[in-house]
């Protein structure tokens, strides 16, 4: 799992491993399924130190990459997060493809905007938002969904 995560690096596999992701992924993902519930606030969730937003959009991008192949790929799909399977279906239930596919890329636009003057826990809040949303603007959506922030 953390292999996959680290992008197939064995040393940042091992650094991630030594630095405790398994335990911050497992909670993230909680709160994630409490978000889909309406059992948690998405801007006290977005709430976060600003170094930890990298971690916590790509766990964001491999949750979301996760249910789009568990959608699409059926019984057995190579899962980075194979660990969060029941979950993972639990969540994937009720939630349309085109809108996975729409959140992972407004989840990919804001991890490369973190390099820019970006408001991290703004940009953070609006995706946990759409999220507790069930997804459901990005349903509507045109192909071409809104990919940068600030864009209308």
């Amino acid at each position: 799992t953390l292999l996959a995560f680290a992008g197939g690096a064995p040393l940042r596999a091992l650094a991630l491993a030594e630095s405790g992701i398994g335990a911050r992924r497992e909670a993230f993902f909680g709160a994630l399924a409490r978000l889909r519930d309406g059992e948690a606030n998405p801007v006290q969730l977005a709430a976060h130190p600003k170094d930890a937003y990298p971690e916590l959009l790509r766990l964001l991008w491999s949750f979301t990459a996760d249910l789009i192949l568990l959608k699409t790929a059926g019984a057995g799909p190579p899962l980075a997060n194979r660990a969060q399977l029941p979950l993972l279906q639990k969540t994937a239930d009720g939630i349309h493809l085109r809108s996975l596919y729409g959140f992972l890329d407004r989840v990919q636009a804001a991890i490369q905007g973190l390099d820019s003057p970006l408001n991290r826990e703004l940009a953070f809040s609006v995706l946990l938002s759409d999220w507790a949303g069930g997804l459901e603007d990005l349903k509507r959506a045109p192909l071409a969904t809104r990919t940068t922030w600030g864009a209308a």
